[in-house]
C-alpha cells in the first residue's frame, strides 16, 4: 500500500529534476543587471549540482548571449518549461550555457 502511495505521489508532483550539470523545471522569476540575464527554476529553486552555491540560486546567461536570452525570456513569458545546462561555478553565479524550452 505505502508503495502504491508512494507512486501515486511521484507521478502527480510537478517535475523538477536537478542534476550535475542541468536543471529542469519552469523558469519563473528573472532579473536583469549589467551582466546579463538572471533566472530561478521552480519548485524549490533548484540549481544543478555544479551550482551549489550560487546567490539566492540564481543562475545568469551573460549578457552576449543574446541568443540564449532570448530564448529564456519566450519560454517564461509562454510558462513553458526548460532544461538548463550550466558550466561548473568558479565563484559568483552560475553560468547557463544552454537553454532547451519544452512545452509543459
Amino acid at each position: 500500500m505505502r508503495l502504491l502511495g508512494f507512486i501515486l505521489i511521484t507521478m502527480l508532483s510537478v517535475t523538477v529534476s536537478a542534476e550535475d550539470y542541468y536543471v529542469s523545471g519552469s523558469i519563473s522569476n528573472i532579473t536583469s543587471h549589467a551582466g546579463g540575464l538572471m533566472i530561478m527554476i521552480e519548485p524549490d529553486r533548484k540549481v544543478p549540482d555544479n551550482c551549489i552555491g550560487t546567490p539566492h540560486n540564481w543562475m545568469l546567461i551573460p549578457e552576449e548571449n543574446k541568443t540564449m536570452i532570448s530564448v529564456a525570456l519566450t519560454a517564461w513569458s509562454m510558462g513553458r518549461g526548460a532544461t538548463v545546462y550550466t558550466n561548473p561555478r568558479t565563484s559568483g553565479y552560475c553560468i547557463v550555457n544552454q537553454i532547451d524550452p519544452y512545452e509543459g
